[in-house]
Formats: C-alpha cells, structure tokens, sequence
C-alpha cells in the first residue's frame, strides 16, 4: 500500500516536472479553452480567423459596447441581465459561447450564471478587453 502511494507521488511530481520543462522551453502543457473553461485573446483571434463556429458576448454595459467591442461579438448582453435575456440569442444549449467583459471580473460571473441554466461550453476570456487592447487587436465601434 505505501509502495503504491510512492509511485503516485512520484508519477505526479514527474509530470509536474515535464510541465516545468516544457513551460521553460516554451512548449508548454495547456488546456483546451473546452476543459479549462478559459480561453486567451491569441487564442480568440485565432479563433475568429479561422471562422470556427462559436458565439461571442459582450457582457459589458450598452455604454461601454458602444465605446469598443471584438469584432465578431454577435451579442451585448450586460451580465446583470444575463438570466432575463438569454433567450434573444436562441443559442442552443450545447453551442460554444465565449463571454467577455473589461477585466475579466463579470465574464467570469457570466460564465457562471449560463453555466447554471444548462449551457454546456461557455468559456471566458482571459483578461478580456483589456488584454485584447495589451495586444493590439482590432476593436469595432
């Protein structure tokens, strides 16, 4: 029985030690945005380049969509209302949905709340607007 519990460990620190060495090296060992729930703005850009079938919303106040949202952004849904106006979408259950907001902070109660009603694959995106700012990416008005 501790024989086994040793290998554990051991198994465990040995892949946490590739993680570390690939991380240096630049490699890296990510998730899947689908398994980590998180996607990055590079990550989003490429998405919305190769066309892949997603749903975009902004769940930032009218006022603040209207100064600037991510070009593709199908929705501007404010996080507060998410409950109420989900519906509009007529997003199936099942679709992927990326939610993003200013910082991070809202998508992330965003995530939750359609999480809670049964949508099966919404992810948030790190960072959000700032870090597609940080990057230089295109911003519509």
């Amino acid at each position: 029985m501790i024989f086994l519990i040793l290998i554990d460990y051991g198994t465990i620190m040995l892949k946490k030690l590739f993680c570390l060495f690939f991380t240096i090296v630049g490699i890296g060992c990510a998730q899947s945005a689908e398994k980590s729930g998180e996607i990055t703005v590079h990550e989003l850009k490429r998405w919305l380049d190769e066309k892949k079938n997603f749903v975009l919303i902004d769940v930032r106040t009218p006022g603040e969509h209207s100064e600037g949202y991510i070009p593709g952004t199908g929705w501007n849904i404010d996080y507060r209302e998410l409950e109420r106006r989900i519906g509009e979408t007529a997003v199936p259950r099942d679709k992927t949905i990326v939610v993003y907001c200013r910082s991070g902070r809202r998508s992330s109660i965003a995530k939750k709340t359609l999480t809670s009603m049964g949508f099966k694959n919404v992810i948030n995106l790190k960072g959000s607007m700032i870090a597609w700012g940080k990057a230089r990416y295109p911003v519509a008005n």
